[in-house]
């Protein structure tokens, strides 16, 4: 069960991310405003956070697993690498990544319009 709910995690996120990326890079070349591109990515983080919590709470209250503890349901998505030990260093660095490239991303498109 655990593996089958990383695989259309993995899969539909994957789908998710090339397909609004895709888009955006489509609206970019057919429109003047310069930041086309730069508003899409945002909108796929956007995206990406929102499908990333809610598939994780409907997978939580799932029947086959909504008896077990919290702590044995950590213990299960860490053995089958859904869920990574609570690092918040690593955490907050993903953060700072994506928010320097989103900045880097409207950098580059107000140079590029220029």
């Amino acid at each position: 069960m655990f593996s089958k709910h990383k695989t259309l995690f993995l899969w539909s996120g994957l789908l998710i991310v090339f397909g609004l990326l895709g888009l955006s890079i489509y609206f970019q070349t057919i429109s003047d405003f310069p930041y086309v591109f730069a508003f899409g990515f945002v909108i796929t983080e956007i995206s990406m956070f929102v499908f990333v919590k809610t598939i994780n709470v409907r997978f939580r209250k799932s029947q086959a697993i909504c008896n077990l503890t919290e702590k044995e349901f950590d213990a299960i998505s860490i053995k089958y690498e859904l869920k990574k030990d609570n690092d918040k260093k690593r955490k907050m660095l993903g953060y700072f990544f994506l928010s320097a490239l989103t900045v880097l991303i409207f950098i580059i498109s107000y140079f590029v319009a220029k």
